[in-house]
């Protein structure tokens, strides 16, 4: 036997053998404290590591599961591959096993980060420096590609964000961990005040309605013109004659839908004043003899007994004006007949 071979032989009989190997629960500066169900297979060497009681360590630690023996590290792609619970990726993925098939054994390390063509890992080795550490490798160096448990396969790059719509037009977004897997999605913010769509109802005037819809954007539209009942608009003017017919006095729609008071009839004139007519002061009924009293049918009375004049919103008057035209023309006769006496 060669020289390089009888090292060769000694060597891995030095790697199998117990009496290289210390307690399983720890290897050098760590502790095999995870629990997934069974005991680390892998002995830890005289130097205070072993690539393969890392790995195996780490997979319980990540993943919670007990790997099987899978024998050197330059074994465990092909090991892998034949069990149903595992896959092996051509590419390097965070919270992997890395699997180097070349050399003698092999070697095997726990994927942390890949940016581009270079990985960092976390490793041990049988040979060289003591315990576990954090070391970065061009991801070709691999060969046997990247141990996963099937079906935890990264699916994001750790960091990266992702967003989406969410209630009434918010959004809300989750980011991918460092396990390439996306996190919950955050509340939702920035919502509009109705959903698209939605037709929202109110009264107006006197027993009316009107609409409004919610547009695409969350958005309430403008509110419809009153339907139905009795249509009254703010701002709207209602004009009426005074006892004088060449006169009027004018009232307003309030802004709650309710009319104003009348304005003032104003004076009539040269002619001396036409009885039943203010001078300025307003209205003034006429006197009450000779049965002349108008008041139930006076278009300026608050009992307006005609039916024109509605409380419950701003309504032009109506079947009344009749009754205003013959009032005014009586009083104009009354007042001919008393300059005749």
């Amino acid at each position: 036997m060669s020289r390089p071979a009888s090292i060769i032989l000694v060597a891995t009989l030095a790697l199998l053998s117990s009496r290289t190997a210390s307690a399983i629960y720890q290897c050098g500066d760590q502790k095999d404290d995870c629990n997934c169900g069974m005991n680390n297979p892998y002995p830890c060497c005289d130097n205070g590591g072993n690539c393969t009681w890392w790995a195996w360590k780490a997979a319980c630690c990540n993943w919670h599961v007990g790997l099987p023996g899978w024998g050197n590290a330059n074994q465990w792609a092909g090991n892998a591959k034949a069990n149903p619970k595992f896959e092996v990726k051509s590419a390097p993925v965070p919270n992997s096993i890395g699997v180097r098939v070349s050399g003698s054994y092999g070697h095997v390390v726990w994927v942390t980060a890949v940016n581009g063509s270079t990985i960092t890992v976390k490793e041990m080795n049988c040979w060289g420096n003591y315990g576990m550490r954090t070391y970065t490798y061009n991801a070709s160096y691999f060969d046997g590609g990247y141990i996963v448990l099937k079906g935890t396969a990264p699916v994001c790059t750790s960091g990266q964000t992702q967003s989406q719509s969410c209630g009434q037009c918010g959004k809300q977004t989750r980011t991918c961990n460092s396990s390439g897997q996306w996190g919950t999605w955050g509340t939702c913010g920035g919502e509009g005040p109705c959903a698209a769509n939605k037709t929202d109802t109110q009264t107006c005037g006197s027993g009316g309605h009107q609409t409004r819809t919610c547009d695409k954007t969350c958005q309430w539209g403008a509110w419809s013109a009153c339907a139905g009942g009795t249509e009254f608009s703010p701002g709207k003017t209602e004009t009426q004659p005074c006892p004088d017919p060449t006169r009027s006095r004018t009232r307003t729609c309030s802004a709650s839908g309710a009319w104003g008071a009348w304005s003032n009839c104003p004076s009539s004139g040269a002619d001396g004043g036409v009885p039943g007519v203010d001078s300025g002061a307003g209205w003034i009924e006429p006197p009450n003899g000779g049965g002349d009293d108008l008041g139930a049918s006076n278009p300026h009375s608050s009992a307006n007994a005609g039916g024109g004049e509605l409380t419950g919103g701003c309504q032009l008057a109506g079947n009344n004006e009749p009754a205003a035209l013959a009032g005014v023309l009586v009083l104009l006769g009354l007042a001919a007949l008393r300059r005749r006496r």
